[in-house]
Parts: structure tokens; C-alpha cells; sequence
């Protein structure tokens, strides 16, 4: 898995794959399950790696994985407009096992990218993609889902008080 990401490193100098582990123990610390955080790390899997199929995870993980982290993967063959387009749609349909490690993806995107060069339209389609999820009116009570709408939609009006803000500080 690690060797799919060798050498990325779209947040400078850190490489891609803490952005993975990230999603990962964010997934665990909302109170998702093994296969959710599993699926985690396979997120960016079949759009990152050449040639690379929902078989290959299967081979290394088990079926729930895989559909886990199908629906959170993008289209390599699409424009990145027309991936995030696609996952708004997405968003609200999927099920809330994936949808969690989406809403992960997400605000770990904002941990590291918050005061970066990335558009104000961009975040705006991650914010539908976010409202996507949040809307489905799937409630009931507090599970790991809502508790990350609800740590996002907190990161947003106040990041600097971000209590998760050590998954991505340098050591000293």
C-alpha cells in the first residue's frame, strides 16, 4: 500500500501517505469500524495507481473494503471539475459507512490545505460535498457519521481551534 504512494507529496514536503493515515485515525476517532479505516487507506488507491482494480483490494483486504473505498474514489479519466461534481452527486446516495471516510477526506483536505493556494470554488464544492451528506436525513442518533458533520461544520467557523490539529503538526 505504501509503495502505491511513493514519492507524492502534494502537501509539500510531507508525504502523501500520512494524508492516507490521516484519513485513517480520523475514520477510528469518529468511531468507525476496522473495515472503514481500512478502507481509508485505500481511498485514493484506484485513482493514484496505474492499471490498478477493486480486485487488487479484494486480494489484500476483503470485499467491504473495497466497496468502501470505491465509493470514495475519483474517475482518473474525469477533469478534477468533473470528479468533484460527480462526488457531490455521490455524496448523497452513498452509504454511511463510506460516507464517513468521505467527510474524513475532507476535513483532513482542510487540516492541511486551510491557509493554502487552493481555490475558493474548490472548497465550495467540498463544502456541497459535505451538505451532500448532511442533508440525507438519515439521522437518529449520534454515530460516527454525524459526529463528523458536526466536527467539520465546528473546523470551518473556528479553525484555529482545531483539537486535532497534532495528526499533522511536525514533530520538534
Amino acid at each position: 500500500m505504501y509503495e502505491a504512494h511513493q514519492g507524492q507529496k502534494p502537501y509539500g514536503t510531507m508525504p502523501y501517505f500520512i494524508h492516507l493515515l490521516v484519513v485513517s485515525e480520523l475514520v477510528k476517532m469518529f468511531g468507525g469500524s476496522l473495515d472503514q479505516s481500512i478502507a481509508a487507506l485505500y481511498h485514493d488507491f484506484m485513482e493514484d495507481v496505474p492499471n490498478a482494480t477493486p480486485d487488487d483490494i479484494v486480494k489484500d483486504q476483503n470485499e467491504h473494503v473495497m466497496l468502501f473505498a470505491r465509493y470514495v474514489t475519483d474517475d482518473p479519466r474525469l477533469t478534477r471539475t468533473e470528479q468533484l461534481i460527480e462526488q457531490v452527486s455521490r455524496a448523497s446516495t452513498m452509504p454511511r459507512e463510506a460516507a464517513l471516510i468521505k467527510v474524513c477526506d475532507v476535513i483532513c483536505h482542510f487540516m492541511f490545505w486551510r491557509t493554502g493556494p487552493k481555490s475558493r470554488k474548490y472548497w465550495k464544492k467540498k463544502y456541497a460535498i459535505i451538505d451532500a451528506i448532511r442533508v440525507r436525513g438519515d439521522g437518529g442518533a449520534p454515530d460516527s457519521l454525524s459526529r463528523a458533520v458536526e466536527y467539520f461544520n465546528n473546523f470551518i467557523k473556528n479553525p484555529e481551534n482545531d483539537p486535532l490539529s497534532y495528526l499533522i503538526e511536525s514533530p520538534r
